[in-house]
């Protein structure tokens, strides 16, 4: 099973950062890993990250490596979440330090990814408007991210020295 979530609430969807998680194939890619048995994440153990930007960037990087064949999200503190194409299937590898799953590749269909990363963008824009403005409604709500867009050749960059990690991979989540 794959979950992208984020805790609530949020004060400041613009600028503040709020704890995210990414648990892909039993293997929490950002965030730390939680305690076996336990249902939920718990506070303090997320990945601090600018969440609109996340939802925005994050799927521009999921839709480029499913169309280009890799894509890739620069975390606003370093470190990269990386999409490389397999198939029908997406290959995960997160770059940098604490909070993330370093080192790990899982893998799983693309559509499932998309379709999880795509809820996580309803439910956070659901979370902010109830909260703050109307304004966060607007279908197209790209005006809002705080990074500017990765250049499409972003990509390049991010897998420099990282091309080898995709060769091992943990897991595959099953559809």
């Amino acid at each position: 099973m794959v979950s992208l979530t984020f805790a609530a609430p949020i004060d400041d969807p613009i600028d503040g950062e709020v704890e995210v998680w990414l648990r892909v194939a039993g293997f929490q890619l950002l965030g730390t890993i939680r305690d076996r048995g336990q249902s939920a994440p718990r506070p303090g153990t997320g990945l601090m990250t600018l969440p609109i930007d996340l939802a925005i960037w994050g799927l521009v990087a999921l839709r480029q490596a499913v169309r280009e064949g890799r894509g890739a999200y620069p975390f606003p503190d370093g470190g990269d979440l990386l999409f490389k194409k397999q198939g029908d299937r997406l290959l995960l590898h997160v770059t940098g330090h604490a909070r993330r799953e370093a080192g790990v590749v899982v893998g799983l269909a693309a559509a499932s990814l998309e379709r999880e990363w795509q809820a996580f963008a309803e439910r956070l824009r659901e979370a902010l408007a109830i909260r703050k403005s109307p304004l966060l409604a607007d279908p197209d709500w790209r005006y809002l991210a705080v990074e500017p867009e990765p250049p499409a050749t972003y990509w390049r960059t991010a897998f420099a020295g990282h091309e080898k990690c995709f060769m091992s991979v943990k897991a595959i989540e099953e559809e």
